[in-house]
């Protein structure tokens, strides 16, 4: 597939901008045979930047760009040939050299689109080999892109509409490439322009400069111009000296200022004539270079009203220095008695321009009423992001040969959201954002005027919301290589990022401490979170040695702040056999993974019933649990070699109490070794065991599948086809069911109908 021969198209990334890894793994996938394996990324951030609710997507158009262009060389097989070890088959590198992407699919919110966490900026389908491959580049093409958008608008948002913000940073960035994207996404961020040529040339974005203090300071005064002549601007009339009519107005400006003729910098006063016969239809002036009252002010002046009796108006001035509010403020001032003074009434709302590391707090002080400042110029603000360099972007996997694949990790904050997926945003009879919802591709999209339960991320509650509108967020860009739809001009992205912009309530906007924008997940694709969560966990657990596992977020349904810990393997000494209450009352031989214990006051156990390879949820569980008012007896428990054992205490039972219940041998207790901080129905609850053991940190989110969510929260009814005939919302076969750890179809242990 040739790449697209346009100016802009050269500017897109190379195929080996990339990580050394991202090789390794594509050797891995080649050498198992997978590399044609169907295969769906995600690209998404978890937070927005700058402590806002918000971010701008951008990048696609460069995305598209590569991913359309995208083949390695000889010259980058080779390279990779040395690389990569030298037993390397060359069948592999052949391989890469027929790569291409015309097996790739890409879908994206459109450019300038409002973006939120988890929210995927781009869907990337194609074989698992050359997907794997777009990691890298991708991300670097999308991250700064959407960063410096999103900053761009942030300080678009300060500054109101009416100011002008010229974006003048390109020094300071970050290496060319980061120039010409800072320049290039500023202004679809909000900017009105760059200073950047090559962004001018490449992408269209208006360009705007004056001059440099070193231009003023080359000039010292004794400069003679070659040819001082300036012709009328209606082009009819005598040629004029300008450098005399300068002086001859500098004279009566300072007597209108009371500053005597020789204080203006001789040097500054030729500076501005040259400047003026190169440029006398867009004469600026920049001011401060050695004194904006004494000097800078009464040189430009003399020379703009020089210009003014031939028929040309001065365009502007900069001040770049001191107290720009407080030298704006005196500027026009000055502008508005002398515009009186010399009845040159233009002149008295001349733009006034500024710059000088200028902040987000600096400009909000800019922008504030009776400022008088109309353009302000911003580099290092908004081309190094100095509030947050990155984004923090990430390209996961989530599906692969057709299933939905889940990174799970011990930081909640990581874990991933399953399966290919569709996003939808919810709105309001007024046009306002309600909220973003995540589905599984194949369910049925949310219908306008209709009721939609949804489970907003962070939280353990379903909500109801019933949109006026549903807007589709995710467009079709590119299917198996081929572009589906003309990708929107630079400018028209930046009209549509207004526009976007514009939807957010006030409490979305604002820029500290804003109200949160809700995204939220369908039913199903909880659901899909909650069992894959529930699989993973469970088969962590059969195959880790001792943990103690505290989880710190709260992610798919799996509650935070509940403390386990697993025990290591270990054979009992015991001689009883499985099945007897002395047996289940010591807890059980110790297998690979396996939970011994139970969690007081409410009396919930998980573990291993004596079956290996079947893990139970039991009330009471092995030992029983500490008996409160109208504690009963627990029926058999699920489970293979399971046997009665063990009360079930009420609710306000009490924690960490020794257990004296029928399956536990005589003087043999049960003492706390570890308190569950999560408040549940009965309280605190305290997790005890047969004995303390040492086990080592390991911080994840999955612990809560053994205990927690609140038993009591799973709906009466329960999922999966179960039903507890006591219409208990805490029972446990079915909470079973619910993580996927029991068969749906199994009675209800323990539990008769009353």
């Amino acid at each position: 597939m040739a790449a697209e021969q346009d100016p802009e198209g050269r500017a897109a990334a190379r195929p080996l901008l990339t990580d050394l890894y991202q090789a390794t793994m594509a050797l891995g996938y080649w050498r198992a045979g997978r590399a044609q394996e169907a295969a769906e990324f995600e690209l998404f951030f978890r937070r927005c930047p700058f402590g806002g609710a918000f971010a701008l997507a951008a990048g696609l158009r460069d995305c598209v760009r590569f991913v359309r262009a995208f083949r390695l060389t000889d010259a980058d097989v080779q390279f990779l040939a040395s690389v990569l070890p030298p037993d390397t088959d060359p069948a592999f590198f052949q391989h890469l050299r027929a790569l291409d992407c015309s097996g790739v699919t890409v879908r994206a919110l459109p450019e300038g689109s409002l973006a939120f966490p988890s929210v995927p900026l781009l869907q990337v389908s194609g074989p698992l080999l050359v997907v794997q491959l777009l990691e890298t580049p991708l991300l670097c093409l999308v991250g700064y892109a959407s960063l410096i958008a999103t900053n761009a608008a942030r300080l678009r948002l300060i500054a109101g509409p009416e100011k002008r913000l010229l974006e003048l940073g390109l020094r300071r960035a970050q290496g060319p490439d980061g120039g010409l994207t800072a320049s290039t996404y500023s202004y679809l961020g909000g900017f009105d322009g760059s200073s950047n040529m090559l962004a001018g040339q490449l992408r269209g974005v208006p360009v705007a400069g004056t001059l440099a203090h070193s231009f003023i300071t080359s000039f010292s005064g004794t400069e003679v111009p070659p040819d001082p002549m300036l012709a009328p601007a209606a082009g009819q009339g005598p040629r004029v000296d300008l450098a005399a009519c300068v002086e001859t107005w500098l004279e009566r400006v300072c007597g209108h200022l009371g500053l005597g003729v020789q204080e203006p910098h001789r040097g500054e006063r030729a500076a501005f004539v040259a400047y003026a016969l190169a440029f006398p239809r867009a004469f600026q002036g920049l001011l401060d270079t050695y004194s904006v009252q004494r000097s800078g002010l009464p040189n430009f002046l003399a020379v703009a009203l020089a210009l003014e009796e031939l028929g040309y108006q001065a365009v502007g001035v900069r001040l770049d220095s001191g107290d720009l509010l407080q030298q704006a403020q005196e500027t026009r001032g000055v502008f508005r008695t002398v515009a009186d003074q010399f009845r040159v009434p233009w002149l008295e709302s001349i733009p006034i321009a500024v710059s000088n590391n200028i902040d987000e707090q600096e400009l909000a002080r800019l922008s504030q009423k009776g400022s008088e400042v109309n353009v302000i110029g911003i580099g290092t603000s908004v081309v190094t992001c100095p509030r947050q360099p990155s984004l923090g972007c990430v390209y996961k996997l989530v599906s692969v040969g057709g299933q939905p694949r889940m990174k799970l990790t011990e930081d909640p904050e990581k874990q991933t959201l399953p399966g290919s997926k569709a996003a939808f945003r919810l709105l309001g009879s007024d046009g306002a954002l309600l909220l973003d919802v995540l589905q599984l591709a194949e369910e049925p999209p949310p219908q306008a005027g209709q009721e939609l339960r949804v489970w907003p991320r962070g939280t353990q509650e379903s909500c109801t919301v019933r949109p006026v509108h549903v807007e589709p967020l995710l467009r079709l860009w590119v299917q198996q290589g081929q572009l589906c739809e003309p990708l929107p001009s630079l400018a028209e992205s930046r009209a549509f990022a207004q526009q976007s912009l514009s939807r957010l309530s006030p409490a979305h906007r604002r820029l500290e401490q804003p109200a949160l924008y809700q995204v939220a997940l369908s039913e199903k694709l909880r659901a899909l979170v909650d069992r894959l969560s529930a699989e993973l966990v469970m088969c962590h657990f059969f195959t880790q040695p001792a943990t103690h596992w505290t989880p710190r977020a709260s992610h798919g349904g799996l509650e935070s702040g509940i403390s386990m810990r697993v025990h290591p393997p270990r054979e009992d000494p015991s001689p009883a056999r499985a099945d007897s209450p002395e047996f289940l009352g010591r807890g059980g031989p110790r297998r690979p993974g396996v939970v011994h214990g139970c969690l007081s006051g409410r009396g919930w156990l998980c573990g291993n019933a004596g079956d290996s390879t079947h893990p139970v949820l039991s009330p009471g569980g092995p030992g029983g649990a500490a008996g409160g008012p109208g504690a009963r007896p627990c029926a058999r428990a699920a489970g293979t070699g399971a046997q009665p054992g063990g009360v079930e205490a009420p609710a306000g039972g009490p924690a960490g109490a020794e257990h004296t219940g029928p399956g536990a041998p005589s003087g043999r207790g049960v003492s706390t070794a570890a308190t569950l901080t999560a408040p549940g129905p009965g309280g605190s609850r305290a997790l005890a065991w047969p004995e303390p053991e040492p086990a080592r940190e390991w911080a994840g989110a999955g612990a809560a599948a053994l205990g927690a969510k609140g038993l009591s929260q799973i709906p009466a009814g329960g999922t999966g086809g179960h039903s507890c005939p006591r219409g208990d919302a805490g029972c446990v076969r079915l909470r079973g069911c619910h993580m996927g750890l029991l068969p749906a179809s199994s009675p209800c242990a323990g539990h008769t109908a009353t």
